[in-house]
């Protein structure tokens, strides 16, 4: 004989089972019936995309993701000699993955904005996106400079 509580973990437990059966039953039935229409009909080919990278926008996305691999490199050699990383989407004191990590996903947003910006038709977001091109990758060698000129910190670090 069982008791009130055992008795209502086995009807919770039958319960689960009859809706699990019954939700794999309707997922096969749902795709065996989305699939029959497929299955006689050959499929369209799938739209090449053109897209033109010009000369500028090469130098661009090489002076950027060259730019930050310095900062980055730099930045990496700061921390091992006991500074601290001041940006607060690293951390004070990020590891080596993170630092490159993050880096690497920060600098691939800013390139995809800027192909997206040098596709544009309209010349003033075209100049828009290289004004914002040239202020980040001036941040990067001056933060690049800057980091190799730093010695051991004074004092105390925390």
């Amino acid at each position: 004989m069982l008791t009130h509580s055992q008795q209502v973990a086995v009807n919770a437990a039958k319960f689960l089972v009859k809706v699990a059966v019954t939700a794999i039953v309707l997922w096969i039935v749902m795709v065996l019936f989305l699939s029959l229409p497929a299955r006689g009909q050959e499929l369209p080919k799938a739209p090449v995309a053109k897209v033109k990278v010009g000369i500028v926008e090469k130098v661009e996305l090489f002076t950027l993701a060259g730019s930050a691999a310095a900062d980055y490199g730099s930045t990496e050699g700061m921390l091992g000699r006991g500074w601290k990383e001041l940006n607060p989407a690293f951390g004070p004191h990020p590891s080596h993955a993170r630092l490159w990590g993050v880096g690497a996903a920060i600098t691939s947003a800013q390139g995809g904005v800027l192909h997206y910006t040098e596709q544009s038709r309209h010349a003033w977001v075209r100049w828009l996106g290289r004004a914002g091109w040239l202020y980040v990758t001036e941040e990067h060698v001056r933060f690049t400079i800057h980091n190799r000129g730093l010695g051991r910190p004074r004092g105390r670090v925390q």
